[in-house]
């Protein structure tokens, strides 16, 4: 039998992804139809911060196209990071915002669906957040760069270097 908090709140469930490593999420009732969300935090090569991964799925485990999705941006952080730089070097506004080496300067923060839960099923977008690795412990600060992951294609790329 559950506690109050566990009724209210939900149970923490935590599962092992050998990519992921330790995914949580709170679960209330036995709906295998609910959507959960699913969280980890992974220390990426080459990153100077962990980040953050959400994924939809239902009570058992994250959706597998999500978790495909999240394995293709591990495995392509590299190629995006070069999209990235090439996209600052060639656009003229943003080259003249930004000159340091953003490479050096910002950690992939965060990866998160971009489409919500509908009648087909979970998204296959998520957001891409690098944020300055120097505000790390202040979020609201906002110098970063989002992006969206669309299938090995990165869309919709937000720059927000506001002081800088």
């Amino acid at each position: 039998m559950g506690t109050i908090k566990d009724f209210i709140l939900g149970r923490q469930i935590k599962i092992y992804d050998p990519k992921l490593g330790a995914l949580t999420t709170k679960v209330r009732g036995n709906n295998l139809s609910k959507y959960y969300s699913w969280e980890a935090e992974l220390q990426l090569k080459g990153q100077e911060r962990p980040t953050y991964f959400i994924l939809d799925g239902n009570r058992i485990e994250p959706d597998e196209n999500q978790k495909k999705c999240v394995y293709a941006i591990i495995d392509s952080i590299d190629e995006i990071i070069n999209q990235m730089d090439e996209l600052i070097k060639i656009q003229p506004n943003l080259h003249q915002i930004y000159k340091g080496n953003w490479k050096k300067e910002f950690f992939l923060e965060s990866v998160i669906p971009h489409i919500t839960t509908d009648e087909k099923g979970f998204g296959t977008q998520f957001e891409i957040s690098f944020r300055l690795i120097s505000e790390y412990e202040d979020p609201k600060t906002g110098h970063s760069i989002g992006m969206i992951w669309d299938n090995g294609r990165l869309t919709d790329v937000e720059i927000d270097f506001k002081s800088l």
